[in-house]
């Protein structure tokens, strides 16, 4: 992203053939060569006769400030990631004009173009790399480095949009966890512009004057495709990370950039055209949020909005263009490459080191910081490889670059190979980095949004199941439990199990992805309890705290249809039991590393929080649950009263670890638990159990 030309030069302007140093390739004259014919042999070896456009960086500013402002969370800046998309149209408009002119000149060189992508991208790109990497080893546990160095592989292989396209599952790490995801539209741009230059060759040779026909025809088709995939879903993956769906902004500016110099346009209507493409900007900034369907039909906006404004400047001059050419927004428009490369590792690693996110005034001072490091790495790491006296020579640059990558590479391998490099902390800590691990082997197949939801099987597998286990993630962690409890008395467990889909017939998450999975899952799993006479217990579990953070009419509904599907399960004869919350702890501080300034160390316990907070916090939520309409057929397990002694609820006690996120049971705190669930499916305890724990 943010890789425009380092000149942004008008089509059209013409090709001005000069014996002069060529400043890109210094030191290739033969001591015996005249200085007046050192260029006469080298492709690339002219200057360009070229009108800079100011409004053009200025234009790159008013892109990175909504991106910037958004990722720090600073009010009114909802939509701020807009700005990524005007930047993929600067980046189409301005390269496109690039090799237009050198192709009509007959001086195009693949070699020379990737040599300027190089010497504009790697420099800063690969010094925020390194210094990832370096606050990476200090801040980040193992499970947050692996996926940091699975990052840093793709990133130096400009790959990052699939590697993120891939980690958008319900148990990978947040977005905000991630300090190069970020790169994902470099690699956007970058795996674009394999294909683009030897594709604008090829036209040109076959079809001449019309070779813009082809790109007009894969611009349709991309954004076509966009639109499909963001109907199908409104937060489609694909549609957001892969090139094929974004090329269509990045073609955008391209045929901006073939057709610009047949358009003449005057003052009066360059003012209007001006002005709409900052209105339509501004628009999307200030009123798109993150449950607006995108990209899409809505990134037509803010990409029709730039083109707009690069359409109206040149020779017009109009006032929108004369405002974007203002000395501070040209400034920051020069530095918005490194703005967009340090503004998010900063925001991430700060909210790793502080175990939260950045407060408003830490979120300024943050976004203060990164403009600091803006422009010190404009100044001294992007500059120097650029323009008239940059530094290395062509074959020295590459060499250089294939080096950097390599050593990222096998940096970010190490990371992998070793599982988060966990060697860098004590024994103590290895145990519980490790507890990511002691889960359901079955979890994949058995708690996922596939389409055929049949349900898995768990005990003696060839019996009538005798118990149901029904619910979200929070009830799928006692499969394997309840499996065995089942298979210690020759029976069987049936499991209805799926990401965010509570056991509440025609209820379902809004906007899921998974929301037509999860309802076929409800009624196969009611369908199934009810027809099955060898169904005795049905087992509950949800993370109930979410139907009550719900908007007031939203929770109604939802806690209506929990009603109605109890009642349907207690008028069959079933035995339901409800399985309470967990303990949670706190937000960034699973107990795979992330127990830091929160989390309190007494002697071999690890302390989540006291046990009368945990009440507290969710006094609403039990009242809910033990007052559902006075049901007395309902049986209720409490897992905190075997996490939790008089005083505080625990994580880990003896080198046994109860989780494996932050508020996943681990299979040992699951098991912690297999007495109190015992108690009431098979010693006909029907009163609200709960075991005391032993300190």
């Amino acid at each position: 992203m943010l890789l425009g030309e380092d000149k942004n030069r008008l089509p059209g302007m013409g090709l001005e053939l000069v014996f002069q140093p060529n400043p890109w390739d210094p030191g290739r004259r033969s001591p015996k060569q005249p200085r007046s014919l050192r260029y006469s042999m080298v492709p690339m070896t002219r200057t360009v006769s070229s009108e800079y456009r100011a409004d053009i960086d200025g234009l790159r500013a008013l892109a990175i400030l909504p991106v910037v402002f958004f990722h720090a969370n600073l009010p009114g800046f909802s939509g701020g990631f807009v700005g990524v998309d005007v930047f993929f149209v600067i980046s189409g408009y301005l390269i496109t004009s690039v090799i237009q002119n050198d192709i009509r000149a007959g001086q195009f060189s693949i070699v020379y173009f990737y040599e300027r992508r190089v010497r504009r991208i790697f420099p800063a790109l690969f010094f925020m790399f390194a210094v990832c990497w370096v606050l990476a080893s200090c801040l980040l546990y193992p499970e947050d480095y692996e996926r940091f160095a699975r990052s840093l592989v793709a990133a130096t292989l400009f790959v990052s949009s699939f590697l993120f396209y891939n980690e958008t599952g319900y148990f990978d790490g947040l977005a905000e966890e991630k300090p190069l995801l970020h790169t994902w539209s470099l690699s956007v741009e970058e795996l674009y512009y394999i294909a683009f230059p030897v594709s604008m060759m090829l036209a040109w040779r076959l079809l001449g004057i019309r070779w813009a026909i082809v790109f007009a025809g894969l611009a349709v088709a991309s954004f076509v495709g966009s639109i499909l995939a963001v109907k199908e879903d409104a937060h489609s993956n694909p549609a957001f990370f892969l090139v094929h769906y974004r090329s269509w902004e990045l073609l955008l500016g391209a045929l901006l950039a073939l057709y610009r110099d047949r358009l003449k346009i005057e003052a009066g209507i360059a003012n209007w055209l001006g002005s709409m493409g900052v209105l339509l900007i501004l628009s999307a900034v200030f009123f798109y949020t993150s449950e607006t369907p995108f990209p899409g039909l809505a990134a037509l906006v803010p990409c029709l909005g730039a083109a707009l404004i690069i359409l109206a400047g040149g020779e017009a001059r109009p006032t929108v263009s004369r405002l974007l050419a203002w000395q501070p927004m040209v400034l920051i428009g020069l530095i918005s490459y490194s703005l967009y490369l340090w503004h998010w590792p900063l925001l991430v690693f700060f909210s790793h080191w502080a175990g939260r996110s950045a407060t408003y005034w830490e979120a300024l001072a943050l976004v203060t910081s990164a403009f600091v490091l803006a422009m010190v790495s404009w100044r001294w790491i992007e500059r120097p490889f650029r323009g008239a006296g940059a530094v290395l020579s062509r074959s020295a640059l590459f060499v250089l670059a294939a080096g950097l990558m390599l050593v990222m590479v096998v940096l970010g391998t190490h990371g992998i190979v070793s599982s988060g490099w966990p060697t860098r902390y004590g024994e103590e800590f290895i145990a519980l980095a490790e507890a990511k691990a002691d889960r359901d082997p079955r979890q994949e197949e058995c708690l996922s949004p596939r389409q055929d939801v049949k349900g898995c099987v768990y005990g003696a597998e060839a019996v009538s199941p005798a118990m149901v286990l029904w619910g979200d993630s929070h009830a799928a962690v006692f499969a394997v439990t309840l499996g065995d409890l089942a298979r210690s008395r020759n029976q069987s467990l049936r499991v209805f199990t799926m990401w965010s889909c509570p056991p509440l017939v025609g209820w379902q998450v809004r906007g899921q992805k998974w929301q037509q999975q999860c309802a076929a899952l409800q009624e196969q799993a009611m369908t199934m309890i009810l027809s099955s006479p060898s169904v005795r217990h049905v087992v509950i579990g949800a993370r109930f705290a979410g139907v009550k953070q719900l908007p007031n009419a939203e929770r109604l509904k939802a806690e209506q249809a929990f009603l109605d599907s109890l009642d349907r399960l207690l008028v069959a004869g079933k035995n339901v039991v409800i399985v309470y919350p967990v303990p949670e702890l706190p937000k960034r501080h699973g107990v795979d590393g992330k127990l830091k300034s929160r989390v309190d160390k007494k002697g071999t316990k690890l302390v989540v929080m006291a046990r009368e907070k945990f009440l507290a916090a969710n006094r609403d939520l039990f009242q809910w649950l033990d007052n559902l309409q006075t049901r007395s057929e309902l049986i209720r397990v409490y897992p905190h009263e075997v996490l939790c002694d008089q005083e505080y609820c625990y994580a880990a006690k003896y080198d046994e670890v109860y989780y494996f996120d932050q508020h996943h049971l681990s299979l040992t705190g699951a098991e912690l638990v297999a007495p109190a669930l015992a108690a009431v499916l098979y010693d006909n305890q029907s009163a609200e159990v709960g075991l005391k724990s032993q300190d």
